[in-house]
């Protein structure tokens, strides 16, 4: 019986270059994708996902400082347009502070607060280490929440490809909290919690205060900006190892593979292959970069291959980006 070796593969490729403003993090056919600025406008963190599911950090983010790379942090950072997430960048591009309402997992890097120094997870919060309030009390969040109350769905256009969003008569200080629940001034950022209760963070030291009282800080910040934050829609495409190309040769992946390991790659929806052949199977999903490299998220193979050996063999190909 001849030897072949049947691939199972989806490849999720991120296509980085004309994107548009989306109206939320949803839809099967796209990936989230959001651009945070520093208070200065000097630097900028991009954070890309690698589904669409809330609460998911499956993904990579990227500082820059102007068009230059500093570093990558090996996650996303939801950005839903329900405000209860929020991002801020510090002025030196050193500092990331993430906030989510929600704690989906009990690890740190799920915390409702947490702190990345350099790309590095440095600290983290809970509601109730960094709110001053408990789980157990209503409307207990690091990130004061009234969305729901103040969108007129009905007007505007709730889900629909030309959502724009219409607010409901409110009172004054309602509606700032909905547009700046999160300021930033000179570095400290302030943030209202569900309590109304405000907590006053300092990216330079890393030091917090809590329990402050909205009345009495409210006039002081009110005119503070809150992070300029765009959400894009990137549009989702699903490849499989024989549309990868290699840059230099201009042979695909499949190709490649067969040469590699001296066996005839055949697909997993070929029903005939397993009577002509005797099967060995690699399946593996990841994503490729812009720069061409393709960043593998699950491997798995038959014993006769050495995962090591093909994982270093993938990494240092090369493909057309333009693929």
């Amino acid at each position: 019986m001849k030897r072949a070796f049947n691939y199972k593969y989806i490849v999720l490729m991120l296509l980085l270059l004309g994107t548009s403003i989306a109206t939320a993090q949803d839809g099967l056919n796209s990936i989230p994708v959001s651009e945070t600025f520093s208070e200065n406008g000097s630097y900028k963190i991009k954070s890309i996902a690698f589904d669409n599911t809330p609460g998911n950090i499956d993904g990579v983010s990227y500082v820059y400082d102007g068009d230059q790379l500093m570093y990558q942090i090996p996650r996303s950072f939801d950005m839903l347009l329900d405000n209860s997430t929020r991002i801020v960048l510090s002025n030196d591009g050193k500092i990331v502070v993430y906030y989510h309402n929600k704690k989906y997992r009990p690890e740190k890097e799920f915390d409702n607060v947490v702190v990345y120094k350099e790309g590095l997870l440095f600290g983290s919060f809970t509601t109730e280490q960094y709110a001053a309030c408990s789980n157990k009390e209503n409307d207990c969040t690091v990130l004061y929440n009234n969305y729901d109350a103040v969108i007129d769905y009905k007007r505007s256009d709730y889900g629909k490809a030309d959502y724009k969003k219409v607010l409901r008569s409110m009172d004054e200080d309602e509606e700032w909290l909905h547009n700046k629940m999160l300021v930033i001034k000179d570095n400290i950022i302030y943030t209202v919690s569900g309590q109304k209760k405000i907590s006053v963070f300092h990216t330079d030291d890393l030091v917090l205060e809590k329990n402050v009282d909205f009345e009495k800080l409210y006039p002081f910040i009110k005119d503070f900006p809150s992070p300029k934050t765009v959400i894009l829609n990137v549009p989702k495409t699903r490849m499989t190892i024989d549309q990868f190309t290699e840059k230099k040769s201009g042979e695909t992946l499949n190709r490649l593979l067969e040469k590699r390991y001296n066996l005839k790659s055949v697909s997993k929806n070929d029903k005939n292959a397993a009577k002509e052949f005797q099967l060995y199977n690699i399946s593996m999903s990841g994503y490729m970069t812009r720069f061409g490299f393709l960043e593998l998220t699950s491997l798995n193979i038959d014993a006769k291959f050495n995962k090591e050996d093909l994982v270093k063999y993938i990494d240092d190909i090369n493909f057309d980006p333009a693929t």
